[in-house]
């Protein structure tokens, strides 16, 4: 499975409403969320657990996916406490499971 071809078959489905991608950390980087996101935006739910994403990622979630509710990017390393507090101005959130930060 490479990133190219999950790509390919991900954006075609364009009325996707949940996708769980979580845990394909050698498959999916920013650079495949840069190519979903703007195509994927009747989703409800989106779970990126434990993958290599950083705060580029979690900016063109909130600007590409207005129907996005419930987001799951716990256990993302490379997300720093300047990237998930825009996640709180998307206040659209219901759900948002985030990595432990202390001073947020």
């Amino acid at each position: 499975f490479t990133a190219e071809g999950m790509m390919l078959h991900i954006t075609a489905l364009t009325k996707l409403e949940s996708l769980d991608i979580s845990d394909m950390e050698n498959v999916v980087n920013d650079d495949v969320i840069a190519c979903i996101s703007p195509r994927l935006t009747n989703l409800n739910s989106l779970s990126l657990a434990s993958l290599d994403i950083s705060d580029s990622s979690i900016h063109l979630i909130c600007s590409y996916m207005p129907t996005l509710t419930h987001l799951d990017v716990s256990a993302c390393v490379n997300l720093t406490e300047k990237g998930v507090r825009v996640e709180r101005i998307c206040k659209k959130f219901i759900l948002i499971n985030i990595p432990n930060f202390h001073s947020i």
